[in-house]
């Protein structure tokens, strides 16, 4: 004869205690019974986990920027699980979590015992001040909730202008001189801007030099610089597009001024006398 096996599936409630239970399995045939008592210990742990986490949960950038987090869904339950997903931050930022590689979908399934990974993104708004932020993520599957915190550090918006002190954009002179401008550097972002460098893009053969050469701006400051341009001695008079550029690794500006060359006051007397000239050569041939 031989010895059947028999299999008992017990589905413990989700809400049940963590304690040690008792339970009775009986058998019978006509006359004939039998028991056999079994004890079921409940451990919350013994049915596995859900977790997420990130090798690097704290980024740092200018306000401008987008902020992206590579964060790793694990299941280490015994059964597939759909997860739905969720992300949010501060008010007025835009946080997503996505599967990688997929931009719309809002879940993710992991099999039981592997990981999938997720790409969490942060907008911050355009006026946001320097400082830290924090952005919860959160991956739910029925009664399981897996979450995790993930941190922006917010270094200031990078901004500037150029102008002149009194916001006029041009400047005269006369051809081979050295014509002086004054700049304003205005910082209008929310973080210091180091090491700003003047430059110029002049019409051809002119030259321009700048005094300071390069400035520090702080947040809502100023930095005036003198601007000194050369045109050419042959340059014709009218007027010309000087190109004003400032520069850091984090912003850049940039501001055409009309620069009018004007006939000098030599060459102004030398035409004067060649009409006077003229004229007294004119008379003197009628008379």
């Amino acid at each position: 004869s031989s010895t059947p096996s028999v299999r008992v599936d017990v589905t413990v409630p989700a809400d049940a205690a963590a304690r040690t239970y008792t339970m009775t399995v009986t058998a019978t045939s006509g006359g004939l019974s039998d028991r056999l008592d079994l004890s079921i210990r409940v451990n919350p742990q013994a049915a596995g986990s859900v977790s997420l986490e990130s090798d690097f949960p704290t980024l740092q950038g200018p306000a401008s920027g987008t902020f992206t987090f590579s964060v790793r869904l694990r299941n280490d339950t015994p059964e597939d699980l759909t997860f739905a997903l969720g992300a949010e931050g501060p008010p007025g930022w835009t946080v997503t979590a996505r599967p990688v590689g997929q931009s719309q979908a809002a879940s993710a399934t992991v099999t039981a015992g592997s990981s999938t990974t997720l790409s969490v993104q942060a907008d911050p708004p355009a006026n946001v001040e320097a400082g830290t932020y924090q952005i919860q993520v959160t991956a739910t599957a029925g009664s399981r909730t897996a979450q995790t915190q993930l941190t922006v550090e917010i270094t200031g918006s990078y901004q500037m202008t150029i102008t002149t002190p009194d916001g006029r954009l041009n400047a005269s002179g006369t051809a081979g001189s050295v014509i002086t401008r004054q700049l304003v550097i205005q910082n209008t972002g929310t973080a210091p801007l180091k090491g700003v460098t003047l430059s110029a893009t002049p019409p051809s053969g002119w030259t321009v030099d700048f005094d300071p050469k390069t400035v520090d701006v702080a947040p809502g400051g100023q930095a005036q610089v003198t601007a000194r341009i050369t045109p050419t001695s042959d340059a014709l008079a009218g007027d010309y597009i000087v190109t004003f550029r400032a520069s850091t690794q984090q912003a850049n500006a940039s501001q055409d001024i009309r620069v009018t060359i004007e006939t000098s006051l030599t060459w102004a007397l030398v035409g004067i006398a060649l009409i006077v000239a003229t004229l007294a050569g004119l008379g003197w041939v009628f008379s």
